[in-house]
């Protein structure tokens, strides 16, 4: 009986040491990133920001506020992304009035899709408040 209650006692110990070991809870290296979204100065509401690095890894995504301010995150529980180079493009799921009364806001969804984008930056710890202008010129 005690070496049953060893066994089961060593088991319950080394699946615990696993579980905390394992990545549980894992911690990336990532930059917070942050700012507002806007085309000609005014502010882009309900729309997502997608941050894809050039290495094909995986990127980080926001969605505006009605003031077109984000926050990007890497995970739901991670916010920032890991340092390096992004391109930076911009989609839509939902249905916005403000956004929808963007004059052209269709053009300026296509030049800045992921397949269009010329926005490309390269995101470190340095980067504060960042300022996204989107423009149809």
């Amino acid at each position: 009986m005690k070496t049953v209650r060893k066994i089961i006692t060593v088991f319950v110990l080394v699946a615990a040491c696993g579980a905390i070991f394992s990545g549980c809870g894992q911690r990336y290296d990532t930059c917070e990133v942050e700012g507002i979204l806007t085309c000609d100065g005014k502010p882009v509401p309900s729309t997502e920001v997608y941050f894809q690095p050039a290495n094909g890894d995986r990127g980080g995504v926001s969605l505006t506020d009605a003031n077109g301010h984000f926050v990007v995150r890497y995970t739901r529980d991670t916010v920032g992304i890991p340092p390096g180079q992004y391109k930076v493009f911009i989609g839509i799921q939902t249905k916005s009035k403000e956004r929808d009364s963007i004059p052209d806001f269709k053009k300026i969804l296509n030049k800045y899709s992921k397949e269009n984008t010329p926005i490309e930056m390269t995101i470190d710890k340095k980067i504060k408040d960042l300022k996204i202008d989107l423009t149809l010129k």
